[in-house]
């Protein structure tokens, strides 16, 4: 790469090709911004459908061990029922026998008290004292033995019911987790297909950026410049120590000076951007107003003169 004179640089710059190119450079990092945001759009939606999917999936999954639940409670209760139901059956036939037990003893008092009508004497009526009570406590136990049949019949029902409404439970709730679950599929597809556009995407914004590239290599064959993502430069023929910079873009905030787009700064060549120049024309050519340097380096020269007048 050969130093240049300004005017070269400035040739370079005016040029219908410079314009041309920077034109195209233009447009190219407008498309590979765009391209960008919307890869990045894309990947938002894509992580956005890859959570619902899986938070349906964990959905469906709780919903069907719910199902199972109560699927599990209805096989626990119908156990349970049909242990009640055995007992109660037994408890009955505990119950007959002690009705039966209790009718004889109804039989033996009436007989005993007929004779003891007849009799009239002391120890008929003391038999008869004894038939009576020992009727009683075993009516007594008769009716408890049949308050514990009912009590079991009621408990027996209380599950069967119970037994009932949990089969009809599961089966609706595993009917939703059947729904749920194809919704989770319904989103892992739809993830899947925007995976697809991601891919699509990432393409044609390595394409874009690819584009840039290839118009920032051109500028080097072209105009024979050091080209970086942000300046063209070029080593500059009047000061070996000094390099011309045309900045790709406008600034005015990042810099010691406002940049503006396709302008010619020069700068020290070991300070680089950290310290840009106007180029400022003088007979004997190009040189650095010290100015310039005064006033971002030593502060503002009518300060120093306010300072010296007082």
């Amino acid at each position: 790469m050969k130093a240049k004179q300004l005017v070269e640089v400035r040739e370079i710059v005016n040029s219908g090709k410079f314009r041309t190119w920077f034109d195209g450079l233009v447009k190219a990092r407008s498309a590979a911004r765009e391209a960008g945001l919307r890869h990045e759009e894309l990947l938002t939606q894509i992580h956005l459908m890859e959570f619902r999917a899986e938070l349906a999936q964990k959905n469906a999954m709780d919903t069907l061990y719910r199902a199972g639940a109560y699927e599990e409670a209805a096989a626990r209760m119908q156990a349970e029922a049909q242990d009640l139901e055995n007992k109660s059956l037994d408890l009955v036939g505990e119950f007959e026998r002690q009705r039966l037990a209790c009718s004889e003893l109804w039989t033996q008092t009436t007989a005993e008290a007929m004779h003891a009508k007849a009799a009239s004497d002391k120890s008929t009526e003391q038999r008869l004292k004894r038939l009576k009570d020992e009727y009683e406590r075993e009516t007594a136990r008769k009716n408890r033995l049949w308050e514990d049949v009912e009590s079991m019949w009621a408990a027996s029902l209380e599950k069967n019911l119970a037994v009932v409404e949990n089969r009809v439970k599961g089966g609706r709730v595993r009917k939703e987790s059947e729904s749920m679950f194809a919704a989770a599929e319904q989103a892992n597809s739809n993830a899947q297909a925007l995976k697809a556009d991601g891919e699509k995407g990432a393409q044609e914004k390595e394409q874009a950026e690819d584009a840039v590239r290839s118009l920032l290599s051109t500028a080097r064959s072209e105009f024979d410049a050091i080209v970086h993502e942000d300046f063209l430069y070029w080593p500059q023929r009047e000061n070996n120590k000094m390099v011309y910079m045309v900045p790709l873009f406008a600034d005015s905030l990042s810099y010691n000076i406002e940049l503006k787009a396709c302008a010619v700064y020069q700068a020290d060549r070991t300070r680089g951007v950290e310290f840009l120049e106007p180029v400022v024309e003088s007979p004997k050519g190009p040189r650095v107003d010290t100015r310039l340097e005064d006033f971002f380096l030593k502060g503002r020269p009518t300060q120093k003169r306010e300072q010296g007048a007082a």
